[in-house]
């Protein structure tokens, strides 16, 4: 879930340099209450070469609590129940992967090689951990078992050096390990380590079904942009549009029937459309006005939030899943956007500068627009990682 503090520099691949305004700093060893807790990242360089801030706001008291766990400059990564996180720490000449728990403590290194280990991604299950290594000197992706530590290779076969520039992705249901490298977009059987390639091209987003049958994921073709749908169990890929997507960040609705994404000529003129899967129908949900972008289901699939500049300036706006029933939510003169649900979606997330054009904070409202406050105040990229409720 990643926002940006900075609403209309959101459809920039660039985010201003950061400054986090630590509201109570206390450390994470600190007794805390297991609810009501947000974790946020903040990337301290828009190019991602400086430390990212993350830290746990308290939402009933507004404190926040900063995470220092990595002398790497990495954020944690929590496993999907959101009780554990795994990080990176450099320790002679490479990094080591350790695990703990949510707040930081009982930690346990599970990588345990002298060579560099990075990059670790948590199975759905939270029982294994992939990353990529080096201890035989290629890039290579390793599976390694939470509870005992055993590590193996990803891959049934030596292979190529994996890129430095990937994304590594489980299935929903464990199965499959989806890896782009911007050239090839790679599926791994976790089983037998065999692999297939789903496309050679490059891929600027991935995103699995929740029922792990299909994969979105947008293209590069030459100076125009696609969006695809693979089948797994087939084999098959097809196109979807091939119009301009800004963001190129397909949604799945939960019951996987359903794809959100944002398709315009120009940048101005964008829409968010809903392709059913089913009938292979895209519905253009906002069509007319200015630009409407960065849509996200609720949880449970009946609803859509998303920015709109419909009102010549952004503002946060609900509508039904099918594009009727259109509220505007945040109703603010200052300019908003960026919407995260909670969730048990009775809660929404989002940025605004109703206080300050130059530092923008991040805000919480009830589903219906009300009750709205600031929990936090920071300037550029953002991203959720956990929301304990």
């Amino acid at each position: 879930m990643r926002f940006i503090g900075k609403w209309f520099l959101a459809l920039s691949a660039m985010a201003v340099v950061l400054s986090l305004f630590i509201l109570s700093m206390r450390p994470v060893g600190a007794v805390l209450p297991r609810n009501d807790l947000i974790v946020l990242q903040v990337e301290g360089d828009p190019f991602g070469t400086s430390a990212e801030n993350v830290f746990i706001v308290d939402t009933r008291t507004l404190r926040t609590y900063p995470y220092h766990l990595s002398n790497t400059g990495h954020a944690p990564v929590f496993s999907p129940d959101g009780e554990h996180l795994a990080f990176i720490t450099l320790e002679g000449a490479g990094g080591e992967i350790y695990v703990a728990d949510w707040t930081g403590r009982n930690a346990r290194n599970i990588s345990n090689h002298s060579a560099d280990d990075a990059a670790p991604v948590w199975s759905p299950g939270g029982k294994h951990i992939a990353f990529v290594s080096r201890r035989d000197r290629n890039r290579e992706l390793f599976i390694a078992d939470v509870e005992t530590g055993e590590v193996r290779r990803a891959f049934a076969n030596d292979t190529a050096p994996l890129l430095l520039f990937l994304d590594v992705q489980w299935s929903p249901d464990g199965r499959y390990i989806l890896i782009n490298d911007r050239a090839t977009l790679t599926l791994v059987d976790v089983a037998n380590g065999e692999r297939r390639t789903i496309d050679r091209v490059d891929v600027l987003s991935a995103a699995w079904s929740p029922d792990g049958a299909q994969i979105a994921y947008g293209v590069m073709r030459g100076a125009a942009m696609q969006l695809l749908v693979a089948d797994v169990a087939a084999d098959s890929v097809r196109g979807l549009d091939t119009r301009l997507l800004v963001g190129l960040s397909p949604r799945w609705s939960p019951d996987s029937k359903a794809l959100l994404y944002v398709a315009g000529t120009t940048v101005n003129s964008a829409d968010i459309f809903s392709m059913d899967m089913d009938e292979n129908f895209a519905h253009n949900l906002t069509s007319g006005g200015l630009s409407d972008i960065m849509p996200a289901w609720s949880p449970d699939g009946t609803k859509i939030v998303f920015a709109s500049m419909r009102d010549n300036q952004w503002e946060i706006y609900r509508m039904n899943a099918d594009g009727t029933n259109t509220v505007n939510l945040s109703n603010h003169p200052a300019h908003e956007s960026n919407p995260v649900w909670s969730p048990d979606g009775k809660q929404i997330l989002f940025v605004s500068a109703r206080e300050s054009s130059l530092r923008p904070g991040v805000y919480l409202m009830n589903a219906d627009g009300s009750h709205q406050r600031r929990i936090a105040q920071v300037e550029g990229a953002v991203t959720v990682r956990m929301w304990r409720q």
